[in-house]
């Protein structure tokens, strides 16, 4: 699947996502967001830009996922790109993506509840750090536009009393 762009046709960047079942929802409806997730090996925010181009007539949409930028102006000067595809259902939207430089690291997106109107959502990041080398899982939040990167966002994204709450009740991570 690729990103098609013919004559007369709209611009699938341009295109809104629809939900497995046909309905347009009110966060999974957007083609870019901004996402953000803290990396406690350098105390450090990370930035992420999300593209995602939508192809009315699939339900999976071809995804590129631009990570550790430096800017959202020059967000495709990155550390790590990745390209996959987004498939959006109505509880929930995944993203599955491949490293372009180093493909045997995958990253996962989950993202519940996508459909509910919100400017904001908490998504489980998974997949391989290699500074070291282990599988791992984080919280990370996306928004349809930038975030003021203040203190309280950056208290927001790391792990929390709540969230260690859960993870010894469920003996899993989890971000709702």
């Amino acid at each position: 699947m690729g990103v098609r762009a013919a004559a007369g046709r709209a611009d699938p960047l341009r295109s809104a996502c629809q939900s497995e079942s046909g309905k347009k929802g009110s966060f999974n409806n957007a083609n870019r967001y901004y996402a953000y997730s803290f990396d406690g090996r350098n105390n450090k925010l990370v930035r992420t830009v999300i593209d995602i181009y939508a192809d009315p007539t699939e339900t999976r949409h071809q995804t590129m996922l631009y990570m550790n930028v430096k800017s959202f102006e020059e967000y495709q000067n990155c550390e790590n790109t990745y390209i996959g595809y987004t498939q959006h259902y109505d509880a929930l939207t995944t993203m599955i993506l491949q490293n372009k430089a180093t493909p045997i690291e995958n990253i996962t997106l989950n993202i519940l509840a996508s459909f509910v109107e919100s400017d904001r959502k908490w998504g489980l990041f998974s997949g391989v750090s290699f500074r070291p080398f282990m599988p791992i899982a984080t919280k990370i939040l996306l928004s349809k536009k930038p975030l003021d990167e203040s203190k309280e966002l950056i208290e927001e994204l790391k792990i929390s009393k709540e969230d260690i709450r859960l993870l010894k009740i469920f003996n899993m991570l989890a971000v709702t």
